[in-house]
């Protein structure tokens, strides 16, 4: 049986991966305080409504903490109409944001979420991307947005289900 027959068939999910948008790089403080640019905000939403456009707003959405992936899941928040209260906050994407790290928090997601949507940095929403499929992302800009079809009922079994990359797609 190959791939696509199993996906027709299995219960699917979609995962999307965003990098938080362009941040100040000479803001006073640290690091974490970091905001979005002018542009970084633009890009956010303008990301948020290519989602839209495609029918993939998320049911679940777990960002880091820090400023700029903060102001990114807000502004995207808004144009999805999900409400801030409902964005669920993990320092492990600021802190660690390894593929083990978000895999983790991805198997805690409750049965009930369809589209599952992580807002994090690079490296490591780039090195997740690499490592759930096949397809090498040599690229993860600023904004950008990588999603896969993932062939599961559960998030717990997360780690051993097939996956299928969708598409990239960041603000040009």
């Amino acid at each position: 049986m190959g791939g696509g027959d199993h996906f027709k068939r299995s219960c699917m999910k979609v995962l999307l991966l965003i990098r938080h948008a362009k941040a100040a790089q000479d803001s006073p403080g640290t690091d974490f305080d970091r905001p979005l640019k002018r542009r970084g905000i633009k890009d956010a939403r303008l990301m948020a409504g290519r989602i839209r456009e495609k029918g993939l707003v998320p049911t679940r959405l777990i960002a880091s903490p820090a400023l700029r992936a903060a102001q990114t899941a807000r502004e995207m928040a808004d144009v999805w109409a999900y409400p801030e209260g409902l964005i669920q906050w993990e320092q492990e994407l600021y802190t660690d944001g390894s593929p083990d790290a978000c895999e983790a928090l991805i198997r805690e997601v409750e049965e009930g979420c369809g589209i599952l949507a992580l807002v994090g940095h690079n490296p490591g929403m780039g090195w997740l991307a690499d490592s759930l499929t096949d397809i090498s992302v040599d690229r993860f800009p600023t904004a950008a947005i990588a999603a896969f079809d993932i062939a599961l009922t559960s998030w717990k079994d997360f780690s051993r289900a097939e996956k299928l990359f969708r598409f990239l797609d960041y603000p040009t």
